[in-house]
């Protein structure tokens, strides 16, 4: 899939969740914390094919697309994700908005 079509976590996405790892996790406060909760909000898009345009329609979830600040934001909101597969003893690979969890151990030698 190219990165066009890729599902993102627009739909499961919280910007008051994000707002508070943010604020707790990360140490973002005052006012870049308030820069990024404007750069959230009220965003809106339209889309044109063949020369004719959608109506806009206003964004309620999610991180802009194709943005500087994405990759840095998403990282902030999955970072719980790798506590939790520490403390369950689960490896996980992450690269960009790419997570795997992966189980490692020996196989039962029969002989």
């Amino acid at each position: 899939m190219d990165a066009d079509h890729r599902p993102s976590i627009k739909g499961v996405f919280s910007e008051t969740v994000l707002l508070n790892r943010l604020e707790l996790n990360c140490g973002v406060r005052e006012i870049p914390l308030q820069w990024i909760r404007s750069y959230l909000t009220g965003k809106s898009q339209d889309t044109i094919v063949n020369g004719i345009s959608s109506s806009n329609v206003a964004l309620k979830y999610g991180v802009p697309q194709r943005s500087v600040l994405g990759p840095v934001l998403f990282t902030c909101y999955v970072r719980p994700f790798g506590n939790i597969a520490k403390k369950s003893d689960l490896g996980l690979h992450t690269y960009a908005a790419d997570n795997q969890l992966y189980l490692t151990f020996s196989a039962l030698n029969d002989t």
